[in-house]
């Protein structure tokens, strides 16, 4: 009895022991006849004209599209659509630490850098050793995955630029490839600039138009090398491949959410040789499609789509069963890998490819269905995006010559409990990183396209003007610091010009207009700013001069004209602010130099007589940021578009100047309202030409009008309004677009 007491003890005693004990995964051997687990290590094999099947795990997460960025983080709104981010990599990298064969390729840094400021500093030393063993790895890196239509070069670098150094940063990592899998055709922008320049080793993503893609699956074609720029040529050219089936999920029949590997020869549904013959079919039929009669051949298994690997360990378990079962039956070569590994052994091919020098634009998928719509939805958000675009990088400038501390704004805002400035946990370092943030989450292709659902459009606005906000307040600080202005000078942004709205100036005798120009080349600048009511006694009697360029002695009086205010700000009048509307503007021309501060005063002369130096001194500071749309051209990428204005300290709105003018508040003049107004300028033209071209425009829509080569004499009557079409169920023949 004794003797059995002890071997129970005994038996316990190891079961206890082997309970407690964390044993390190090894990777288990082919001949292993308890095989516990899967053997699931592997590389791509060369010179023996194996299929080596590359099998990279990845999840596309749109930074907004159905839901808001938020939502798609934390995995709320569920009954829109099931996703949460925060879920995906904290499964990620549990299943990754399990097995050292795993492998998982990220993309969004919009969502990555937040959920990575949520860690803890231990789990932070897991992600570094996982980045450091190659088994998480980062393709493209942008904070979102651009869209390539409707974004500018400059928006598409910000982007680029602000993941890649969250990752320089924090992870010491350089992505080396491009991976635009999901935006709706391909830009030669993208190619060359944003890839090749880049410093990308390839560019990859899965849609094209379906004619292109028919031809080039025929011609083994579907991997080229894009030589997209006709001025750099082969310098900025880059490896490129389209995925076969048009798609970035998984090759047909392998969704094991459905239909899980079941490996148990005991069991009646076991079903592993059944996948082992889908993946091998699959196999092949990729490597046929693929350049090369001989040798060896690479091909990619894209395992994941949207918001996939929210249960990784599935994924993993299954993929682990597959490449085990794959690998012993021998035909194929399967392995965890990641698209730069894919690459490497894309160039061990040594193979000669197909070159392609022109852009994937616009994309069809069928006869009658081309995704350009999206070129003009969302007007509104798209041109919201280029304005805030534009004045992130003037903002930036103007803090740069003002030689102001970066940070000043952001961390104040924090101290003040405002933490809604703060979007982006931890990347909040700079004053332009809000709005940087807000910028970039823009260009994604659900974003700035278009495509969102509508909460998800007011929620990309917000961003852009919350942190315009905190860039706002930066950019005053500078503009105080290059004018020689007081610090207590209250400066203020008119950002309602296009309303014929801005106080400090319409209830003023006086004030100072500040322009700034961001572009590196001299324009000419037409400037229309709100004025007060003028009284039956001083008529419209207004000046314009310009202090020198260092807020120097003022010069002579500028040519000027008091109109009424414009006919399409009337419509918006009627919307809202109508109350703070001005019914007259003064327009002035602008010669601005290169990055450089101009400043100009306005006033009020009490008779048209009166000297510039007996004149009265302003009441209040206007800052007007130099904006193109203004003088009726289109936004200029890079120029500051929104308009800003001061008052001098103390005083009051609707008083004149402090010297000694009447302070009451200005008589009622007979203005023409609103409608009145628009319905005057109906049928009227307005045209600017260059002498050789001249184009017309309606005065009450501002729609286009009119072309005429006056060099040529040709003129064309034109119509330009707004449509939608239904191309999907259209019996018409015609192919759309």
């Amino acid at each position: 009895m004794a003797g059995w007491a002890r071997a129970a003890v005994l038996v316990l005693a190891l079961l206890l022991v082997g309970k407690g004990a964390a044993l390190p995964v090894r990777r288990q051997e082919v001949d292993d006849p308890f095989r516990p687990g899967c053997v699931t290590a592997g590389a791509p094999r060369d010179g023996d004209g194996v299929i080596n099947v590359h099998i990279v795990s990845h999840s596309h997460d749109d930074v907004g599209w159905l839901k808001t960025v938020d939502q798609y983080f934390y995995g709320a709104n569920q009954s829109i659509q099931h996703a949460g981010v925060q879920y995906i990599l904290d499964t990620v990298v549990a299943q990754c630490m399990i097995n050292p064969d795993r492998k998982f390729t990220y993309v969004e840094m919009a969502f990555f850098q937040r959920w990575w400021n949520e860690q803890t500093p231990h789990m932070r030393d897991v992600v570094r050793g996982l980045v450091a063993s190659q088994q998480l790895q980062f393709i493209n890196g942008g904070w979102s995955m651009h869209d390539e239509a409707c974004t500018h070069y400059v928006s598409m670098i910000e982007n680029t630029g602000l993941g890649h150094r969250f990752l320089k940063e924090e992870l010491d990592y350089i992505p080396r490839v491009g991976w635009q899998i999901d935006p709706f055709g391909h830009s030669a922008t993208q190619a060359a600039l944003l890839s090749a320049e880049v410093g990308f080793d390839a560019l990859y993503f899965a849609r094209i138009d379906w004619q292109e893609s028919k031809v080039r699956t025929a011609a083994k074609s579907m991997e080229m090398v894009w030589r997209a720029s006709e001025s750099l040529g082969p310098a900025a050219e880059v490896f490129t491949g389209a995925f076969l089936d048009g798609g970035y999920g998984p090759p047909p029949g392998f969704d094991f959410d459905g239909m899980p590997v079941m490996d148990d020869e005991c069991m009646a549904d076991e079903n592993s040789q059944a996948y082992v013959e889908k993946f091998v079919a699959a196999a092949l039929r990729y490597a046929g499609n693929t350049r090369g009669e001989t040798g060896t051949k690479n091909v990619m298994f894209l395992m994941g789509s949207d918001f996939q690997y929210e249960n990784a360990d599935m994924w993993f378990n299954n993929l682990d069963k597959i490449i085990h079962h794959v690998n012993a039956d021998g035909r194929v070569n399967a392995f965890y890998s990641t698209p730069p590994e894919y690459t490497r052994a894309k160039y061990r091919e040594n193979r000669t490819w197909a070159v392609k020098t022109d852009d994937f634009m616009p994309l069809a998928d069928s006869k009658n269905s081309y995704w350009t719509g999206f070129y003009a939805s969302r007007p509104c958000l798209k041109r919201y995006e280029r304005v805030q675009a534009g004045y992130l990088q003037a903002a930036r400038q103007i803090q740069l010559l003002a030689n102001l501390k970066v940070d000043k704004h952001v961390k104040q805002q924090l101290r003040d409990g405002k933490p809604w400035y703060r979007f982006w946990h931890g990347i909040d370092r700079h004053d332009m990183d809000p709005l940087a943030a807000a910028v970039s989450l823009n260009q994604h292709h659900d974003a700035v396209s278009g495509t969102e659902m509508q909460h998800v459009a007011y929620d990309y606005a917000m961003r852009l003007a919350a942190g315009g906000a905190v860039a706002d307040m930066a950019a005053l600080d500078g503009l105080r610091a290059l004018s020689g202005l007081p610090v207590t000078e209250p400066l203020v942004f008119c950002k309602l010009l296009n309303e014929s709205v801005c106080l400090p100036s319409s209830t003023s005798d006086g004030f100072h207009v500040l322009i700034y120009n961001p572009l590196s080349s001299s324009r000419l600048h037409i400037q229309r700013i709100p004025l007060s009511p003028p009284s039956a006694s001083d008529g419209l009697a207004w000046e314009v001069s310009e202090n020198g360029v260092e807020g120097g002695v003022e010069s002579a009086s500028l040519p000027s004209a008091v109109v009424p205010s414009t006919a399409t700000a009337g419509p918006l009048q009627l919307l809202q602010n109508a109350k703070d509307a001005s019914a007259l503007e003064i327009v002035f021309e602008a010669s601005l130099q290169p990055f450089t501060l101009h400043t100009f005063t306005v006033r009020k002369r009490t008779s048209p007589q009166e000297s510039v130096t007996n004149a009265p001194q302003p009441s209040g500071t206007v800052h007007t940021p130099s904006s193109s749309h203004e003088s009726g051209r289109g936004p200029v990428p890079g120029a500051w578009f929104d308009a800003t204005v001061a008052r001098e300290k103390g005083s009051p709105a609707g008083s004149h100047s402090p010297a000694g003018h009447d302070t009451r508040a200005p008589r009622k003049t007979k203005t023409l309202p609103v409608h009145a107004r628009v319905q005057a300028e109906k049928g009227k033209i307005v045209e600017i030409g260059n002498g050789r071209v001249r184009v017309g425009f309606d005065a009450v829509t501002g729609l286009l009008a009119s072309l005429v080569r006056e060099d040529e004499g040709i003129a064309i009557s034109l119509s330009h309004n707004f449509f939608w079409y239904e191309p999907a169920q259209s019996p018409n023949e015609q192919a759309s677009g």
